[in-house]
């Protein structure tokens, strides 16, 4: 604050404001080339045949995550699907049995 301290007070607080927004601009120039960096290294590490854009590293590990949920679904749908079919199966069964019981009680009135 050293160097405002000839200027008025309006003045200062510009100066002082222009100063934090050149700082945090060149923060953020800094934080985006750390990032492009960043997201050339993780293509670099990732070879496409010639003719085809390098994807990057975390689409692909996105990708299979995803692919990895879907077969996830996949399986309980099966899962499911297979109770279903038992628990249809065991309710046939069982009414089978009560008709056989049921024509078996009617045979025994009928005597």
């Amino acid at each position: 604050l050293g160097d405002y301290l000839g200027l008025p007070p309006m003045r200062q607080e510009r100066v002082i404001v222009r100063k934090m927004f050149y700082r945090n601009e060149q923060k953020r120039k800094e934080n985006e080339r750390r990032h492009q960096e960043i997201m050339r290294l993780l293509t670099i590490g990732y070879e496409e045949p010639s003719g085809v854009d390098p994807v990057p590293l975390e689409n692909t590990q996105e990708m299979e995550k995803r692919k990895q949920e879907e077969d996830a679904r996949d399986l309980d749908f099966e899962n499911r699907l297979k109770e279903v079919k038992e628990e249809l199966e065991r309710g046939e069964l069982e009414e089978e049995e009560r008709r056989k019981e049921y024509e078996e009680w009617k045979e025994t009135e009928d005597q």
